[in-house]
């Protein structure tokens, strides 16, 4: 089984083969035998994407918008703490879960890296059970989220049962973002523009 590292250009993004019945995960690990080990883990399950440090993977998550992250914390150039905190900070992809692996297993190493906006924090190695549950539900979440926000631009947020936020996550961002857009739109609207 081969690593397809991808580079955050148009050329090879459009190269990835995916079948779009399945999320995407992107998995970002600088060991190649840990790398492999989540591939196989997820692939048939998921479409997997791989690449080797912080930068690239937060550059490929702002190409490939993927469904879901899973990330080392320890790698050369960008920690997967500060690509985190760069994947919530941005409102492109804020919405995106992130599960950090990490060898480290102190209190502090994992109060770090949820601190960091991670969704969850799993020690390594992780049995391929575990992960691939983790990663499951961690997906069903945002499917939920997803469904609240649809339902609510559908007008139908009252009552929608599908419009019903999961405990637990924050729309902050995405309130602040809807109130701008709203706040831009609202004189055309009213102008008739």
């Amino acid at each position: 089984m081969s690593l397809q590292r991808v580079q955050p250009d148009e050329s090879q993004s459009k190269g990835i083969i995916k079948n779009d019945q399945l999320p995407l995960i992107l998995v970002v690990e600088d060991q190649f035998e840990m790398a492999d080990y989540i591939r196989s883990v997820l692939e048939g399950f998921y479409n997997v994407v791989v690449v080797t440090d912080g930068q690239s993977g937060y550059e490929t998550t702002l190409e490939l918008i993927p469904d879901l992250v899973i990330s080392d914390v320890l790698m050369p150039g960008i920690s997967g703490l500060d690509m985190c905190r760069a994947i919530r900070e941005d409102i492109r992809t804020s919405h995106i879960p992130v599960i950090l692996l990490s060898a480290k297993t102190s209190d502090v190493a994992i109060r770090a890296g949820l601190a960091s906006g991670a969704s969850l924090y799993l020690t390594k190695p992780s049995n391929h059970e575990v992960l691939r549950k983790y990663v499951e539900n961690s997906l069903q979440l945002s499917l939920q989220t997803k469904r609240y926000f649809e339902a609510f631009w559908g007008g139908e947020k009252s009552d929608n049962p599908k419009a019903v936020l999961p405990d637990g996550i924050s729309t902050e961002k995405e309130d602040l973002f809807i109130r701008e857009v709203e706040a831009l739109i609202a004189p055309f609207i009213v102008t008739g523009k």
